[in-house]
């Protein structure tokens, strides 16, 4: 792998940019909002010690986790 030195020609200042001329983010109500990645995770992680702590099953815990709370919570499957 080729390192490339930063250039002198630039001030380390002025890569910098103000971030008051960012968009803001859309507000949306709780009931668009899908279930956070930590109540996905903690959910699986229920199913994972419920189902015997078995190993190579953590994607399909995490899906069907992520399901189980989008469904509690109305929500559609995307």
């Amino acid at each position: 792998m080729k390192l490339i030195a930063p250039s002198s020609t630039r001030s380390p200042k002025s890569s910098k940019k103000p971030i008051n001329n960012l968009p803001m983010p859309e507000m949306t109500s709780a009931a668009t909002v899908s279930a956070s990645a930590s109540d996905v995770a903690l959910r699986a992680y229920y199913t994972y010690q419920n189902q015997g702590a078995g190993h190579g099953y953590d994607v399909d815990h995490w899906h069907a986790a992520e399901a189980e709370l989008n469904a509690e919570n109305g929500h559609s499957q995307e």
